[in-house]
């Protein structure tokens, strides 16, 4: 019996960003790639909400590429000439069911209406 996650990505911006794909659901132990592009880039910052939590800080991207210390099974790469920085989660668990956000600095994270979390097992 597979578990199944679902990944949902909100917006928080201060110039221009778009995160996509809306939602994703995947099994565990699949590799996740979530997308965020941008007009201009300093550095952005990733965040992770779960349902009923407040958002979590889980790493910063600079222009450069560089990444600051993010989690296990976490990295990100940045393709300056589409604009988007990728965020991959390895290996995928129940766990990292989510809301995730992508927010550019300067930046302000704010509130939006996004769909409930649910989780489902897979006969």
């Amino acid at each position: 019996v597979g578990k199944r996650l679902i990944v949902d990505l909100g917006i928080a911006f201060q110039d221009v960003v778009s995160q996509y794909p809306p939602e994703i659901t995947d099994f565990e132990g699949q590799n996740v790639t979530l997308n965020c592009s941008y007009s201009s880039l300093q550095a952005a910052f990733w965040y992770r909400q779960y349902p009923d939590g407040t958002p979590q800080y889980l790493f910063r991207i600079y222009s450069s590429g560089n990444v600051d210390n993010p989690p296990d099974r976490f990295t990100a790469d940045l393709t300056k000439e589409n604009k988007v920085i990728e965020l991959h989660i390895l290996g995928a668990v129940v766990g990292d069911s989510a809301v995730y956000y992508c927010a550019l600095e300067p930046t302000l994270l704010q509130e939006g209406r996004f769909p409930v979390q649910k989780l489902s097992k897979h006969s």
